[in-house]
This record gives structure tokens, C-alpha cells and sequence, in this order.
């Protein structure tokens, strides 16, 4: 299975800030997120509240959220950031924004899931194994039939990026003008943008990754020529193709 396309849909991650560090999400989380705080602590502000949360607590942040954070630390922030889509739960439930009551068991697993290097089979049943332990812990929320129309659109972009509108509408069971209002309240952007950004988030994983010619990414991804895949990719990122590989592959 090619990696690049595997890991697409999954972000595992550490960040580190020093002492302060701010985070606009008002547009909406493009994904699920499990976090664990390693060092510090933060406030997360949505229209549904604030939480805050501290060293050693595992949270949950839902896809489509639009909030607002806030992280601080004497010295150092720090934590492990896991984003997904594919939610394992059959009665597709709306889980809120929480922190999750996590024994220390628990907690060691959620640790030690590698972060930063691309997800292959083992990452990620070591943390699906995880989350199936958290999920009868989590809460949920009250039902959003817009986030559940634009999680299934979602999956469906990333496993076909290249799909028009009209087919996205279909896959969801709505109209075209249900699904452009539906990214609206969810993401504040149309259905075409979205794509884009999955390209473009695909392209530079390409670029990191392999050593293919810009001609071979932009005919894999359906740009229509390599020039124009040059300045959407300059319109999203701010670099150029030799750029992004040149920074990529900095000491």
C-alpha cells in the first residue's frame, strides 16, 4: 500500500511552544484529535465553552469545532496531537469537547504511539487500540447532522480528491446547495477549496517524500499543467516546489 496515500487522514504529531503560544480554529477542526499534555497547560474556548486542560490530561477535540486556544508554560509547552477521521464507532455518535478520565495504563499507550514519521499499520492499531479503551470514558454531545454529512464528505475527499461536486453530493445523500451550505456552517469553505488544500497537503508529502519530477506530481494529482500546479501550490503554502524540498531536506 503506498504510504503516502495510507497516511492520508491521520496527523501524529508533537508540538512544542515556548511559554505562549495562540491558535485560531475558527474556521472548524479538519479533524477528530486526541491529545495528550505532556508539559503545560491550555484553554480552549468554543461558542459551546471553555476548558482548560493540564499536564498529564489526555483530551478530545471534535472534528468541526470552531474554537479558539491558548497555551501556556513556565518554560516549555509541549504536547502529542493525534488527528484522525475515521471515527471506530458504530452508533455514530457525537462526542463533545472533553477531557478523558484516562488510567495510567491508558495513558502509557497514548504515549507511546510514534509521532512525527508517516502512519504504517502498526501506529495505527496501537492507537486504535487506545481509543477503543477511551471511547466508553468519552461523553457525547448532542447531535449534528451537518457535521455528520461533512465527516462523510471528508472521507470521501481524501479517498478521492479528485471527485467532482455533484459525485460528493450523491456519496452524502444531499443536494449540491445542502452540501455547499453544510461546509459553510462547518468548515467556512466550499467543497472545491477543501479538495484543494488535500491536493496540496498530498503534493508536498510528494515533494518531502519522493524524488519524482513536477510534471509526474501535478499529471498524479490532475492538475491541469504543471504551471498552474505551481501557483496553487505557492497560493497555499507561500513556496515554490524547490522550496518546500530544499527546506525539507535542511540540517
Amino acid at each position: 500500500m503506498n504510504e503516502i496515500i495510507f497516511s492520508e487522514g491521520f496527523r501524529f504529531r508533537r508540538f512544542s511552544y515556548e511559554k505562549y503560544h495562540y491558535t485560531d480554529c475558527s474556521q472548524g477542526s479538519p479533524s477528530h484529535y486526541l491529545a495528550y499534555m505532556e508539559r503545560g497547560r491550555c484553554k480552549i474556548v468554543s461558542e459551546r465553552g471553555t476548558r482548560e486542560f493540564c499536564e498529564g490530561d489526555v483530551f478530545y477535540i471534535p472534528l468541526g469545532l470552531k474554537y479558539q486556544s491558548y497555551w501556556y508554560g513556565e518554560r516549555e509547552i509541549s504536547f502529542l496531537s493525534f488527528g484522525f477521521l475515521s471515527f471506530p464507532d458504530a452508533e455514530q455518535k457525537h462526542f463533545c469537547l472533553q477531557k478523558v478520565p484516562c488510567d495510567g495504563e491508558i495513558t502509557q499507550e497514548i504515549r507511546a504511539i510514534p509521532v512525527g514519521n508517516p502512519v504504517d499499520c502498526a501506529v495505527l492499531g496501537q492507537f486504535y487500540t487506545a481509543l477503543a479503551k477511551i471511547l466508553p470514558k468519552m461523553r457525547t454531545g448532542a447531535f449534528d447532522n451537518a457535521k455528520k454529512i461533512y465527516r462523510d464528505a471528508l472521507g470521501f475527499l481524501y479517498r478521492n480528491p479528485q471527485g467532482s461536486v455533484p459525485e460528493l453530493a450523491r456519496h452524502c445523500n444531499v443536494s449540491q446547495s445542502m452540501l455547499y451550505a453544510v461546509f459553510k456552517k462547518v468548515a467556512g469553505k466550499s467543497p472545491n477549496a477543501l479538495r484543494q488544500e488535500i491536493l496540496i497537503d498530498r503534493a508536498v508529502q510528494m515533494l518531502i517524500t519522493t524524488d519524482r519530477q513536477i510534471q509526474e506530481i501535478s499529471d498524479t494529482l490532475g492538475f491541469s499543467s504543471p504551471s498552474y500546479f505551481r501557483k496553487i501550490l505557492k497560493q497555499y503554502t507561500g513556496k515554490t516546489p524547490k522550496e518546500i524540498r530544499n527546506e525539507a531536506s535542511a540540517p
